[in-house]
């Protein structure tokens, strides 16, 4: 392949908000080291536990079955798929440097897997589990994403799509303190997100928002452009207060109490399921 020919495989195309110097420079420079290798990560984070909950409570735990993680960036949710459900684990990424951390972070946990450095749009193959945490806000037709994001499901499979909530409170974070990344970004509603995975012809298995008060959309470089502020106010705010109410979110969990609502959870999320096997002659074949 030349490196015109590579380029063009690699690059996000017509429609995407974001381009893959963006993403380059979003991940470059990051060394996870073996943060990934346990899932310790999740259990710190209410956010990430309360997604965790979520998948366990449809996706199936079975070795013989394939994930695909379109946007997979650093991999790490590729390990947990591995470790929680034992799933053979792929991705894809148009970022080289996302991609080469994702070899690096599965190789140091001792996941075989395989990274796939190009377009997701291109991409081709079916997998029981096609996964995607904030990608389809980043385009500018989001639906037509998530169709094209179910034709990689096999029979009996499932797709789970999750994005940021930029409505409500979460929206409005980024709206006043960082317009510039709210500006990459597609708003869509949990009641969008169900449609079109039903226009898609799948069956919606779960819909939900979720994450709390938890404030994962609160951009913890706000003042990045006035350093004093950054460092010695909006810094040492920023960790107590999402620490604070992370920890707070976390002793609810424990007491099974949840506080989930579109005004005020960071994240809404889709969990749909394809026809089985026969039920649909629009997909053919399996990897």
């Amino acid at each position: 392949m030349t490196r015109g020919e590579r380029d063009a495989a690699v690059a996000p195309g017509r429609g995407a908000l974001t381009g893959k110097e963006y993403w380059d420079a979003a991940w470059r420079g990051r060394r996870d080291g073996d943060r990934y290798a346990t899932l310790g990560w999740i259990g710190r984070s209410y956010p990430y536990r309360a997604l965790d909950r979520l998948l366990r409570s449809v996706l199936p735990v079975d070795p013989s079955r394939t994930v695909m993680e379109l946007g997979s960036g650093p991999g790490r949710w590729l390990i947990y798929f591995h470790r929680t459900f034992g799933y053979r684990v792929f991705g894809c990424d148009y970022s080289p440097v996302s991609c080469e951390q994702a070899r690096e972070n599965l190789a140091r946990s001792g996941i075989p897997a395989t990274i796939m450095e190009r377009d997701f749009r291109a991409l081709e193959g079916q997998y029981d589990v096609v996964f995607s945490a904030g990608v389809v806000e980043h385009f500018e037709d989001p639906g037509g994403l998530v169709e094209t994001f179910a034709g990689l499901v096999a029979p009996g499979g499932f797709l789970v799509t999750d994005v940021p909530n930029l409505r409500g409170l979460n929206g409005l974070y980024r709206r006043l303190l960082r317009p510039e990344t709210f500006a990459t970004h597609r708003v869509i509603d949990l009641a969008d997100l169900r449609a079109w995975h039903r226009r898609a012809g799948l069956e919606v298995v779960t819909a939900t928002s979720y994450g709390s008060v938890c404030l994962t959309r609160l951009p913890h470089d706000a003042f990045a452009g006035r350093p004093r502020i950054q460092r010695w106010l909006w810094r040492p705010l920023y960790r107590l207060a999402s620490g604070s109410v992370n920890r707070g979110c976390l002793l609810l969990h424990g007491l099974r109490l949840r506080l989930d609502h579109p005004l005020i959870s960071p994240h809404v999320l889709v969990v749909a399921r394809t026809p089985g096997p026969g039920a649909s002659p629009r997909r053919k074949g399996r990897r």
